[in-house]
C-alpha cells in the first residue's frame, strides 16, 4: 500500500506506484541482493514478508523511478524499429548495421555467421547451492557487460560503489559466461546532480559530463563463484539469528564520510575560522593560537541508510539516528 503525504498528483502517483521488477518468489535471490551486506539482505527478505501490511509514501520512490526510466529510454532506442536508422546517423555503415541484431536467440546465431549481437535487459537464472540467483544484465556488446547507473556525482568522486560495481558485473559474467567474454565491465553514468560549474572547478576529480563511462576489471569466475558461495553460506547461517548475531555493516558498506574538525577562534564564536580533515592539524592550529580558542569534532554522516529497505528495523541504523550520524529527510 502507498501513502502520498506530499500530496502528488495522480500523473506522478501512477507512475511512481508503478513498479516493473519481479515479485519476491521464496528461495530466489537476485545478484543486485548479492552484493548487499550479509545483515541488509537477511533485514530486506523480512521486509518484504511484512511488505503486504507496510505503507510506503510514493515521494520516496522519486530517485527509484528516475532510474527505472532512463533504463527504459535505453531499452527503448536498441529495441526500437528506427534502430539501423539511428546507427547510420551515428556514422556506422550500412553493411555492419544490417547485421546488428538485439537479444538474438542461439539457434539464429548458428545459422547467421556475420550477426552483430546486442543484447539488453536480459536475464538468466541459475541454481546454486540451494538457491535460485537471478540477474538482469543492463547491456552487452562484443562480449563486455556494461551497467547503466543514474547516480549523484558524490558516488563517482568518492568511489563509493567502485566495489559492488565490479561484484555485480562478475557476477553477471559469472551467470553468462557464453555472452560476456571481455573481463572488462563498463559503467555508463547518467549523473542526476551534475554541475558544469563544479565540472569546471575540480577537472581532475569531478565528472566532465553528465553521461560518461567507467571501466572496471572484472573479478576471475573462480573468485566470483567462490564470493556467492560464501555470501549464500553466511546467509543460511544467519537467516533466523537475531540481529545482535550479524556481522555490522561496516563504513564503506554505510557509506561513512569522513569526520571533519572544526576550529572556533573563540569558545563562544558561532562560526568556525578553520575546518581540518584530521584532529593533528586542528591541534597544531589551536597550539599556534596559543590555545586560545577551541576544537570541535565534526563527526562524518551515515547515508547508505537512507537507501536500505531494512531501515526501519534495523539496530544499528537506530544507534546513528541516536547519534546524529544518520539525518533522514
Amino acid at each position: 500500500m502507498f501513502t502520498n503525504d506530499k500530496n502528488l498528483p495522480l500523473s506522478l502517483g501512477v507512475m511512481l506506484a508503478h513498479d516493473e521488477y519481479p515479485e519476491h518468489r521464496e528461495g530466489v535471490i537476485s545478484v543486485t541482493t548479492l552484493i548487499k551486506p550479509v545483515k541488509q539482505i537477511i533485514l530486506g527478505m523480512r521486509a518484504k514478508k511484512d511488505s503486504a501490511k507496510a505503507t510506503t509514501d510514493i515521494s520516496s520512490r522519486i530517485a527509484s523511478t528516475f532510474g527505472t526510466a532512463v533504463h527504459n529510454a535505453m531499452e527503448n532506442a536498441w529495441c526500437s524499429d528506427r534502430l539501423p536508422e539511428t546507427l547510420k546517423l551515428l556514422g556506422y555503415p550500412p553493411g555492419m548495421v544490417k547485421n546488428v541484431v538485439v537479444n538474438p536467440s542461439d539457434d539464429y546465431l548458428d545459422i547467421n555467421e556475420d550477426c552483430i549481437p546486442i543484447y539488453t535487459e536480459y536475464r538468466i537464472e541459475k541454481e546454486f547451492a540451494g538457491w535460485v540467483i537471478s540477474g538482469e544484465f543492463d547491456f552487452v556488446a562484443e562480449g563486455r557487460v556494461r551497467d547503466l547507473k543514474s547516480t549523484g556525482a558524490y558516488t563517482y568522486t568518492n568511489k563509493t560503489n567502485d566495489a559492488k560495481y565490479i561484484l555485480q558485473g562478475s557476477m553477471y559474467r559469472w551467470l553468462n559466461p557464453e555472452k560476456i567474454t571481455d573481463d572488462i565491465m563498463a559503467i555508463d553514468y547518467v549523473f542526476t546532480d551534475w554541475s558544469a560549474l563544479q565540472a569546471s572547478i575540480q577537472k581532475d576529480k569531478y565528472p566532465q559530463l553528465r553521461m560518461m563511462e567507467q571501466l572496471f576489471q572484472l573479478m576471475s569466475l573462480t573468485e566470483t563463484r567462490q564470493y556467492v558461495e560464501e555470501k549464500l553460506s553466511a546467509v543460511d547461517r544467519l537467516r533466523y539469528a537475531e540481529q545482535s548475531e550479524m556481522p555490522l555493516c561496516t563504513d564503506e558498506d554505510l557509506w561513512v564520510q569522513p569526520s571533519k574538525w572544526k576550529y572556533y577562534k573563540k569558545a563562544d564564536a558561532k562560526r568556525a575560522t578553520r575546518v581540518y580533515d584530521t584532529q593533528p592539524e586542528a591541534m597544531a592550529h589551536l597550539m599556534k593560537d596559543g590555545n586560545t580558542g577551541i576544537v570541535i569534532e565534526n563527526k562524518g554522516s551515515v547515508k547508505a541508510c537512507r537507501y536500505c529497505d531494512a531501515l526501519p528495523t534495523c539496530e544499528q541504523a537506530q544507534t546513528y539516528l541516536n547519534s546524529g550520524e544518520l539525518v533522514l529527510g
